[in-house]
């Protein structure tokens, strides 16, 4: 079954509340470590380990020699990482992760608004009233003064949507005063299990800024009721953190002063990295055609509803039918539904917009493609290739970089990302866990070298880096677990 999350997330169907993917979920291999691997979880060739070095490496720093423990029932590919169940979750449907830069608390938000603080130390979380109201809560982050900052969306589900962003500024008693920065008209929602919703939540490293991002209402650009996208959907907007009772409209024209970037079908996760640039991943529609990695910026379109990836939208296509397509499976909605056939009123793309493909990824992980209808799963790197995103239905999330640059090695200065996981394995390659995101610019343009580092989690939606801790949190209809991820880190050298 799938939650009202993967609906956000990846695309299709089920409910809306709870989440149960014991059916598709990796699983782990008893607390193992693994030295070698194969290109993602399709196998197939090896990725060799990373040997901890005590001695100086590459930039001058020197690495922890320590070995990574691993006590929990993940497999980790990598001797020098180590992986701890630090507590289980107080609460269901948890979604976002976050620390308090002026206090150096570490608190987590489900999807009803409720707050815990976490115990870094022992793991335990202890339950805190943040004193705001609202509903379906997707998005939290702090600026640098300690002002909490959270997003939800109001309307009833499956009829109609419009954001709540608000502002918790703390007084002197330790209580948060509550204003509204901004809320936006309703929009109709067409279908509730293919309507994204807003979701995420980041704050400029100026603390000027709140980047958020607003999903499809569609899988793949379809009509959903009589309306395919319109101006409050599919893209990322952008409003200042001192904005009072600011109302978005459902205009294009009256939202362009706060419309960043366009053409996305689900930004649910953004982060910047230590070069102050703006990623988002985008999670891919219900078609074997890649999910995404984007470098945002500030009016570029990203190719929603048109590409995915690099590929056109096949229902573009005057004799496409959808009949014998291998990269279409039953049980994923939009085909269900037998929207997958060429659609002759499709809206053309804009003439004046580049429609801009996501990062290139060179392997060796989550790299799985179809090159066509006809086509078998392939590995991109194995065949000496290039995937503009990363394999179908992993639904990337839980995006953080190094921007201290506390880790060493290859690490230093890398981004992670988390899958929440397949709802089927149709890619050989399902997520439900860690990659390391090493990027380089070629050309003005990003690419990246996608690691596994880590697989086995369930539901994992969020992650928080402090120091060389990754904190993991997961996303289930019951209490998940709190991972903590230890990657190596520069440590003061040593002098005989």
């Amino acid at each position: 079954m799938r939650s009202f999350l993967i609906a956000v997330l990846a695309c299709t169907s089920l409910a809306n509340v709870a989440c149960s993917k014991s059916d598709t979920k990796a699983a782990g291999n008893g607390g193992t470590t693994s030295a070698a691997h194969g290109h993602g979880n399709g196998g197939g060739g090896t990725t060799s380990s990373v040997t901890p070095d005590a001695g100086p490496v590459a930039g001058g720093e020197n690495c922890s020699s320590a070995a990574g423990a691993n006590d929990t029932n993940l497999t980790v590919y990598r001797p020098e990482i180590g992986a701890h169940v630090l507590g289980a979750l107080a609460g269901a449907l948890v979604v976002r992760i976050a620390r308090d830069p002026l206090t150096g608390g570490v608190y987590y938000m489900n999807q009803d608004g409720q707050f815990w603080l976490l115990n870094l130390a022992t793991g335990e979380s202890t339950a805190v009233d943040m004193g705001v109201s609202g509903h379906d809560f997707r998005g939290m982050t702090f600026g640098p003064d300690g002002t909490l900052y959270v997003l939800g969306n109001e309307g009833t589900l499956g009829v109609e949507t419009s954001v709540l962003i608000q502002k918790g500024t703390l007084g002197d008693a330790g209580t948060r005063t509550w204003t509204t920065i901004a809320t936006s008209d309703r929009y109709p929602a067409g279908s509730s299990d293919l309507n994204h919703r807003f979701g995420g939540l980041t704050i400029s490293p100026d603390g000027q800024w709140l980047y958020f991002g607003s999903g499809s209402r569609t899988d793949h650009g379809e009509k959903q009721g009589s309306q395919r996208e319109v101006p409050l959907t599919s893209a990322i907007f952008r409003v200042p953190v001192d904005a009072h009772d600011l109302m978005l409209q459902n205009d294009a024209t009256v939202l362009q002063p706060y419309l960043y970037a366009d053409g996305f079908r689900n930004p649910f996760e953004m982060e910047f990295n230590g070069e102050a640039e703006l990623f988002a991943i985008d999670n891919g529609p219900d078609i074997d055609l890649p999910d995404e990695i984007n470098w945002v910026r500030e009016g570029n379109s990203y190719g929603f509803p048109w590409r995915f990836g690099a590929e056109a939208n096949p229902v573009l296509q005057s004799d496409y039918r959808g009949t014998g397509d291998q990269r279409l499976h039953a049980g994923y909605q939009a085909f269900d539904l037998g929207t997958y056939k060429y659609d002759s009123t499709f809206p053309a793309a804009p003439a004046n917009v580049q429609l801009v493909d996501p990062i290139l990824n060179h392997g060796p992980d989550g790299d799985h493609f179809r090159s066509g209808p006809d086509s078998d799963v392939l590995d991109a790197s194995q065949m000496g290739q290039t995937l503009a995103g990363v394999t179908a239905h992993r639904s990337p999330l839980g995006l953080a970089f190094d921007t201290a640059g506390s880790l060493c090695g290859e690490y230093k200065g890398a981004g992670f990302a988390l899958s929440f996981g397949a709802v089927q394995d149709v890619m050989g390659d399902p997520g439900g866990d860690l990659l390391m995101l090493q990027m380089s610019k070629v050309s003005g343009a990003y690419e990246m070298h996608a690691t596994q580092l880590v697989a086995g989690f369930l539901g994992p939606v969020d992650s928080l880096l402090i120091g060389n801790k990754l904190y993991v949190i997961e996303f289930t209809g019951d209490a998940g677990n709190i991972y903590e991820i230890s990657l190596p880190e520069t440590v003061a050298p040593t002098f005989r």
